[in-house]
C-alpha cells in the first residue's frame, strides 16, 4: 500500500496500482524466500525498499545455497583484569548465531581468554565457520593444549577406565564436565580435554573415543510431541521412553525433554544408553514451525526464556525479538524492559512488535502480544540441626553455635546474619536454612545460660529481737559484695522491721548465695489496766509482809483477781520506803499470764499483753 505509481518487487516482479490504494501479487516459492517492494516512477525516480518479510517454505532444502559464514568482531582482544569483559559481535547471518562456547546470539561478552568462532544457523543449515577472534589476557600467556591417553579404549561390560592429561601446568577441564588431570570413565563416547592457568585457556587437546567391547544395544527410545506443526513462538512438549537403559537427548543442543519454544522447524533426536555404556540408534520426531505472513501487522515477537522455571531469588533472562522494521514494545510485567529479571512469584512476560522510531510511512500495524511464563517455586527445603560446644558461659565467656543440615542453601541466624558457625553469650538462638529467596523451618533452639559462681552467704544481724508497739528494728546483712535481696523483696544491705522473720540471699553477675541465717522479730502490744485494791492484813516477819488484793472490777481481757495474790517478793520494796509511797517494779505471774505492777498510794496499776 501508499504507493500510486508501479510497484517493485525485490525478485524482479512489477505491479501497477490499478485503484490507487493497494496492489497485490500471488507468490508461489519453493524455497524460503524474502520480499521487499518499492515504489517507482522511472528508473531514475524510486522510493526506498520497505522492511523484508520472509516466507518460509516447510520440508524445502535451505542447504541446497550454501550458508554465507558470519563475520565476527570485538570491541577489544586484550582483558586487563579478571573483572574485563569483551564484547563479540556477529554480522552477515539472517538466522541464529550460535558461538563456539555455546552461547546464542549475534552479539555476546565474555571473560575468558580463548578463541571463538560463530556459525549462521536458518532452518536446519548451518554455515562454515566465520573468520576466528582471539582474546588474550594482559601478562597472560595461553597455554599449550594438554595432551590425553587412555588406559583402555575398549570397555567390558561394567568396566571402566583411566583417562590422563599431560602437559598442562593448570587446571584441566574435561568435555564431560569433570575437572583433574586424571578422570575414570565408564561411558562411551568422545572425551577431550582443555588446560586453564592464569585465566587462559588452551585450545583442545587430541580427541579419544571410547567403545564397550561386545556391545549389545538396547531398543531406541520412543519419542512423543504434543503437536508437529505449530506457529513460531507456540509451545511443544516433547518427552521420551526408553524400554530399558537411560534416554539422552542428542539434539538440540541442552535440551532435556519437556516444554519447548522452537523458532524454526527442529528435529528432536534421543537414544537410550545401558549401564554397560552401548548405545541405541536414534529416535527421531520434527516440529514443523509454520510462519504466518500478515502483510497489515508486524509478526508477533519471539518471546526466550533462560529458565523456564526457576528457584524464588533467581535471576531468569527473558529477551525477545521482532522482525526488521519493528521494535519490542514490553507491556507485562509494568516497567520490565526485557533482559534479567528476578520475579517474585511465577510470572509471564508479554510483549508486542510496534512501530520504529521514527515512524516510517510504510510502517504496519503493531502485532499481537506472545507471552511466556515463568514459573517461581520453592524447593523442599532442610531443616538445620544446631549444636554448642557450652551451654553454660560466664559473664565475659562466649560459645560457638555450629549449624549443620542445611543441603543447597545458607544458614541465616535470627538477627539476619549468614553463616554457618556463630560465636555467641547468653540467650537463645536459632536459624533458617535459605536458598534464594525460599526458606526452611526453623531449626532447634539453642539456649546459652550463665554459668554461676555462687557468692558468700550475707550474714544479717538485728539491733534487738524484741519490739513493742510501734517501735522498729533496723536489720543489716554483711559479707556481700554484689546486692543483699530479701524475703520480703526488698532489695539492700539494711532493711528497718517491726515484726516476722527474715533472712536474704546475695546476687552477683546474675548468680544467687544460698540463704543467709534467720532472724525473727517479736513485736508486744500492752494495755494498762486500774483496779483498786485495799490491804486486809499485814503480817511482819522475817522482814517479809503479805497482802491480799480485792479486785473493784473485772479486766477488760477477763481476768479477776482473787483473794490471796502473793506478792510477798514486792513487799520487801515497798518495806524500804515506808507506807506505800509509791513504786515501780518487776512482773508477777499469775494464771500463765506475765503482768506488770505499778504500785502507787492506794492503787495498783497492773500492765497485762494483749
Amino acid at each position: 500500500m501508499g504507493c500510486s505509481n508501479t510497484y517493485e518487487w525485490s525478485h524482479g516482479v512489477t505491479s501497477i496500482n490499478n485503484d490507487g490504494t493497494s496492489s497485490i501479487i500471488t507468490v508461489t516459492p519453493n524455497e524460503t524466500t524474502t520480499y521487499k517492494v518499492r515504489c517507482k516512477i522511472d528508473d531514475g525516480c524510486k522510493s526506498s525498499w520497505t522492511a523484508e518479510f520472509k516466507i518460509r517454505v516447510n520440508n524445502s532444502n535451505p542447504c541446497n545455497k550454501p550458508l554465507a559464514a558470519p563475520i565476527v568482531s570485538s570491541d577489544k582482544v586484550v582483558l586487563k583484569s579478571d573483572d574485563d569483559i569483551a564484547t563479540l559481535t556477529a554480522f552477515n547471518c539472517s538466522g541464529t548465531i550460535t558461538w563456539n562456547n555455546g552461547s546464542v546470539g549475534s552479539k555476546i561478552t565474555v571473560s575468558v581468554a580463548e578463541k571463538y568462532t560463530a556459525t549462521c544457523t536458518i532452518d536446519d543449515c548451518i554455515s562454515e565457520k566465520s573468520n576466528e577472534i582471539t582474546i588474550i589476557r594482559e601478562g597472560c600467556i595461553t597455554p599449550r593444549a594438554p595432551v590425553i591417553s587412555a588406559e583402555k579404549t575398549i570397555l567390558k561390560e561394567n568396566e571402566s577406565t583411566k583417562l590422563t592429561a599431560m602437559g598442562c601446568d593448570g587446571i584441566v577441564s574435561w568435555s564431560n564436565g569433570n575437572k583433574g588431570f586424571q578422570i575414570v570413565v565408564a561411558t562411551r563416547g568422545k572425551y577431550t580435554a582443555k588446560c586453564t592457568a592464569g585465566g587462559c585457556i588452551s585450545n583442545i587437546s587430541n580427541e579419544i573415543e571410547i567403545t564397550s567391547e561386545n556391545c549389545t544395544p538396547p531398543s531406541s527410545p520412543t519419542i512423543s510431541i504434543s503437536k508437529s506443526i505449530i506457529t513460531q513462538g507456540e509451545k511443544v512438549t516433547i518427552n521420551g521412553t526408553c524400554a530399558s537403559g537411560t534416554l539422552e537427548w542428542k539434539n538440540p543442543l541442552n535440551f532435556t525433554g519437556g516444554d519447548s519454544y522452537p523458532n524454526s522447524s527442529t528435529t528432536y533426536e534421543a537414544v537410550c544408553t545401558a549401564s554397560s555404556g552401548c548405545s541405541s540408534d536414534k529416535s527421531s520426531k520434527t516440529v514443523t514451525v509454520s510462519i504466518i505472513v500478515d502483510v497489515v501487522k508486524y509478526r508477533k515477537p519471539v518471546i526466550t526464556v533462560s529458565e523456564n522455571s526457576i528457584i524464588k531469588g533467581q535471576i531468569v533472562k527473558v529477551t525477545a525479538t521482532c522482525e526488521i522494521g519493528s521494535r519490542v514494545s514490553w507491556t507485562e510485567p509494568v516497567g520490565f524492559g526485557g533482559g534479567d529479571h528476578k520475579p517474585d512469584a511465577t510470572t509471564i512476560y508479554k510483549a508486542k512488535c510496534v512501530k520504529p522510531y521514527p515512524i516510517p510511512e510504510n510502517a504496519l500495524e503493531d502485532s499481537d502480544e506472545s507471552s511466556r511464563e515463568v514459573k517461581v517455586v520453592c524447593p523442599i527445603i532442610t531443616t538445620p540441626i544446631l549444636s554448642s560446644d557450652k551451654t553454660e558461659v560466664t559473664a565475659d565467656e562466649k560459645a560457638t553455635i555450629t549449624a549443620s543440615g542445611c543441603v543447597g542453601g545458607v544458614i541465616q541466624w535470627r538477627d539476619g546474619s549468614i553463616g554457618d558457625q556463630k560465636i555467641v553469650g547468653i540467650g537463645e538462638y536459632s536459624a533458617l536454612c535459605k536458598i534464594n529467596d525460599c526458606y526452611g523451618k526453623e531449626s532447634n533452639i539453642i539456649k546459652i545460660k550463665i554459668r554461676c559462681e555462687k557468692p558468700n552467704s550475707p550474714v544479717i544481724s538485728a539491733t534487738k529481737l524484741v519490739t513493742y508497739n510501734d517501735e522498729k528494728v533496723v536489720i543489716t546483712a554483711t559479707s556481700c559484695s554484689g546486692t543483699t535481696l530479701w524475703n520480703d523483696s526488698s532489695y539492700g544491705s539494711k532493711i528497718e522491721v517491726s515484726n516476722g522473720t527474715y533472712f536474704a540471699t546475695c546476687v552477683e553477675n546474675n548468680c544467687k548465695s544460698d540463704f543467709s541465717n534467720e532472724i525473727t522479730i517479736t513485736n508486744k502490744k500492752y494495755f494498762t489496766y486500774t483496779v483498786t485494791v485495799k490491804i486486809k492484813k499485814i503480817f511482819l516477819s522475817d522482814f517479809e509482809e503479805t497482802i491480799t488484793f480485792y479486785s473493784k472490777e473485772t479486766l477488760k481481757n477477763g481476768i479477776n483477781f482473787y483473794d490471796d495474790i502473793d506478792c510477798t517478793r514486792f513487799l520487801r520494796f515497798f518495806k524500804w520506803f515506808g507506807d506505800w509511797l509509791y513504786s515501780d517494779y518487776g512482773t508477777f505471774t499469775h494464771g500463765g499470764i506475765n503482768y506488770s505492777i505499778n504500785v502507787k498510794t492506794g492503787y495498783v496499776f497492773i500492765s497485762t499483753p494483749r
